[in-house]
C-alpha cells in the first residue's frame, strides 16, 4: 500500500488535481468566448479559470502532508524532483522522506478530508 493510500491522503490529492483540471477548462471556455467576442465573459473566464488553478495547487500543496510531522509531500516533491517526476513519485511514496513516517504501522494522526 502507497504512503497516500495509508494515510488517506488520495482524496485531498485528487481534488485538488481536478480542481485545477476545471480551472483549465474554465480558461478554454473563455478562451471561447473570446472568438465570440465576448469581451466580458472572456475575462470572467479567464480570470475563475486561473483562481481555481491557483486554488487546486494551494489545495494540494497544503493537503498533503505527513501525518507525523506535517511536512509538505508535494512541496518535497516539486522542490526536490525533477520535472515531470513529481506524480509518480507521489504515488509510489512509501515513507515521508524527511521523518521515515510509514503511515502502515501507526494510527494516522489527523484524517480532516
Amino acid at each position: 500500500m502507497t504512503f497516500l493510500a495509508a494515510a488517506r491522503l488520495e482524496r485531498r490529492r485528487s481534488i485538488g488535481v481536478a480542481v485545477e483540471a476545471l480551472g483549465g477548462l474554465a480558461m478554454l471556455a473563455g478562451l471561447a468566448m473570446l472568438r465570440l467576442n465576448h469581451d466580458t465573459v472572456f475575462a470572467i473566464f479567464m480570470f475563475g479559470g486561473m483562481g481555481l488553478v491557483i486554488l487546486g495547487f494551494l489545495y494540494g500543496l497544503l493537503g498533503v502532508r505527513c501525518p507525523a510531522r506535517g511536512s509538505s509531500l508535494t512541496w518535497h516533491a516539486y522542490s526536490q524532483l525533477p520535472y515531470g517526476e513529481w506524480s509518480t513519485w507521489l504515488d509510489t511514496l512509501e515513507r515521508c522522506p524527511r521523518c521515515g513516517f510509514e503511515p502502515g504501522n501507526a494510527p494516522v494522526a489527523n484524517d480532516a478530508a
